[in-house]
């Protein structure tokens, strides 16, 4: 839109000049204008709609930072305590008829989600998180993977159908005691300069505390990364700030991130390609990590490199929007559907070099 109208303001002001400069030549030849008086006329002119051009660029620029200052005053002030506002027509109730016995922490019932109103990124999603169960979310690139991380978080809400936790609507949620339960690792983690605040921030109550620290940092991979660097905890990464600070890899810097997750006892763990970073072995060593020091905690964790997806309880396929196949790794492979091609795909892929 803005191309566009930029675009359209140029064209006018080319067709203005054009036209001026044509008057001029009429007058010029009429003799009602000296060709030093046009051509300070149109100079004068073009230096005008230059200057003005610049306010233009100005203004808008003035608006944009406006309109961010705005949004980032409304972010700043609210207040996360307050429940959102229930529909007129009310809620739905969570259904009961569940196989396991174990207390569901998340349901959706027939979710639907588009970023623009129009294009369906999920489509009639209805799915059961028991507590204690590990969740594998596979599939192909855009099939909506992310999206559903980030509506089980409650940062969007659904176009159509319910999403519940511990059987209460999401509406209903108190948001700042909802994220408390949760720990997150997202694929594009942020990259902070020093080491002790980069892990706890995710539970920055235990920044000062080294045992909660190395803890989080073995369960997360990153141990070794951390003893190697001369000051451990205290030291930088990166050279932002100090040549002595810690260079680190793609992949050092994925640990590092991962280890956020665990530095607190959250009972639930939301991990969207915490191993992108990673070659294939190094990704299943930090798959079997996690799984192993999962305990009876929940967990959703993503990867396109679906061999993880054999550690998990049940497995979720998403295909276009939709769930295509759900079950167990045996499952779905004597299934012979789409999680046994892309499974054998990918393996072959290992196996025989590509070809």
């Amino acid at each position: 839109k803005n191309v566009k109208n930029w675009s359209l303001v140029q064209l006018l002001e080319s067709i203005f000049k054009c036209v001026l400069l044509f008057c001029g030549l009429l007058l010029l030849k009429r003799g009602f204008l000296t060709l030093g008086s046009l051509t300070l006329f149109l100079t004068v002119l073009s230096q005008i709609g230059d200057v003005c051009i610049d306010l233009g660029y100005l203004w808008k620029d003035l608006y944009i930072i406006g309109c961010d200052m705005k949004f980032k005053k409304m972010m700043m002030e609210w207040d996360f305590t307050k429940k959102r506002p229930l529909p007129e027509y009310g809620l739905n109730q969570p259904q009961n008829n569940h196989d396991s016995d174990a207390p569901v922490i998340f349901e959706l019932q027939h979710v639907s989600f588009s970023y623009d109103g129009v294009t369906k990124v999920l489509q009639d999603i209805s799915l059961t998180i028991h507590e204690g169960e590990s969740i594998a979310l596979v599939g192909e690139n855009g099939a909506g993977k992310s999206t559903l991380v980030k509506l089980l978080l409650g940062l969007y809400e659904p176009d159509e159908g319910e999403i519940y936790f511990k059987g209460k609507n999401y509406r209903e949620l108190d948001m700042n005691e909802f994220v408390k339960q949760i720990g997150v690792v997202f694929q594009d983690f942020r990259l902070f300069s020093f080491a002790r605040e980069n892990i706890a921030f995710g539970d920055i109550s235990k920044v000062r505390d080294d045992e909660a620290l190395h803890y989080a940092t073995a369960m997360g991979g990153a141990d070794n990364v951390i003893k190697k660097l001369p000051k451990g905890l205290d030291n930088y990464l990166g050279r932002w700030y100090e040549q002595e600070g810690g260079e680190m890899s793609g992949g050092e810097w994925q640990r590092v991130a991962v280890s956020r997750a665990y530095i607190s006892d959250r009972k639930i763990l939301i991990m969207d390609e915490p191993a992108a970073a990673l070659d294939p072995i190094a990704e299943m060593e930090q798959f079997s990590r996690i799984r192993n020091k999962l305990d009876k905690r929940t967990s959703v964790l993503i990867s396109h490199r679906i061999g993880f997806a054999r550690l998990a309880d049940k497995i979720v396929v998403l295909n276009k929007g939709k769930i295509a196949e759900y079950g167990t790794h045996k499952e779905l492979t004597d299934r012979n559907g789409l999680y046994s091609e892309m499974f054998n795909n990918q393996a072959l892929w290992y196996q025989g070099g590509g070809e």
